[in-house]
């Protein structure tokens, strides 16, 4: 699997947002330090493992985030 440069952009920023190092980052999906770079710069053809670890890790926060988001919505009564 390809990881494309949209989501090697996203998954920059979310490593930014967490203020994570590269070999913390490299912990938390499961990979060697040595390939985040080649993560991180897009065009990487990842094995399926690596793909699925890191498309769980970017999607991880999100849906907490718009479950968050959701319930602070009220419903207007008409």
């Amino acid at each position: 699997m390809i990881v494309t440069q949209e989501q090697a952009k996203a998954l920059r920023r979310k490593k930014a947002d967490l203020q994570l190092k590269n070999y913390e980052f490299a912990s938390e999906i499961g990979v060697a330090p040595r390939t985040v770079p080649k993560i991180l710069n897009g065009d990487y053809k990842a094995p399926k493992r690596i793909y699925a670890s890191l498309m769980e890790w970017l999607a991880k926060d999100y849906w907490m985030q718009q479950k968050k988001a959701h319930s602070r919505q009220t419903i207007k009564p008409f």
